[in-house]
């Protein structure tokens, strides 16, 4: 918790798409995502399990889940504790 990231480029993590952990970044409970600026991505760029107090906010998302069709760019991994939640 309480986890800051920002202010980042994150950029060609193209794995092969059988491999689960190809994800920018993993969010858990408290987690401020900001100003970050993801590219090249074969999967989410920001994916979480525990929604609960999590900002993704102001980042920027260019040619993202280029290798698969089930994901989206900020993916919540089948999280179903949702509170105080911040994603724009």
């Amino acid at each position: 918790t309480g986890i800051v990231i920002e202010n980042n480029y994150f950029h060609d993590f193209t794995l092969p798409t059988s491999f689960t952990g190809a994800v920018g970044i993993c969010g858990d409970v408290g987690t401020v995502v900001s100003h970050n600026y993801f590219k090249d991505g074969a999967r989410e760029a920001v994916g979480y399990s525990k929604s609960i107090g999590l900002r993704i906010e102001y980042n920027v998302f260019d040619e993202m889940m280029t290798k698969t069709e089930d994901f989206g760019a900020v993916y919540n991994c089948g999280a179903v504790e949702h509170k105080d939640n911040i994603i724009y």
